[in-house]
């Protein structure tokens, strides 16, 4: 559980690295959209909840290191659909990925706010919803507050 929660801190961590890598004129890199592609299908292809997991964080490492701009709008757009998992650590790494894209992004909104109504009632010390947050707030879109659910009340 430890562990699970240090990773989580190092998604916010790499998560702000990634914005501060966007202010950042870097060389064109043809070679970010490939990564990234190959990225994406990885998470889809693993077998198990933990593969899964390890796979969407490298994702989410892979886009931090890419340069964004040379990214085909086609592969961004292939990473909403990672959300639609139930494995709430996917979901995190996931949306730290898509908060680096910014107003690039705008197309996962709607899946973005569906599952952070999920994730503001996960008992758990961490989840999700403080990187999608961060997405719907890069991509420049209100953030709604945390809902209020029964099992705090």
């Amino acid at each position: 559980m430890a562990n699970i929660r240090l990773s989580r801190l190092s998604a916010v961590l790499a998560a702000l690295a990634c914005l501060a890598a966007l202010s950042i004129n870097a060389n064109a890199d043809i070679n970010s959209d490939k990564r990234i592609s190959k990225a994406v299908r990885a998470v889809r292809d693993a077998k198990t909840q933990r593969a899964a997991f390890e796979a969407a964080k490298r994702l989410a490492d892979v886009v931090n290191k890419s340069d964004l701009a040379s990214v085909h709008d086609i592969t961004i757009q292939a990473l909403p659909s990672l959300l639609e998992t139930k494995n709430d650590g996917v979901r995190f790494w996931v949306a730290s990925a898509l908060a680096c894209f910014g107003p690039r992004a705008k197309f996962a909104v709607p899946k973005l706010l569906e599952v952070l109504k999920e994730s503001d009632c996960l008992r758990s010390d961490t989840s999700s919803s403080m990187p999608i947050r961060l997405a719907l707030e890069r991509i420049g879109v209100p953030v709604p507050p945390a809902q209020t659910c029964e099992h705090y009340n």
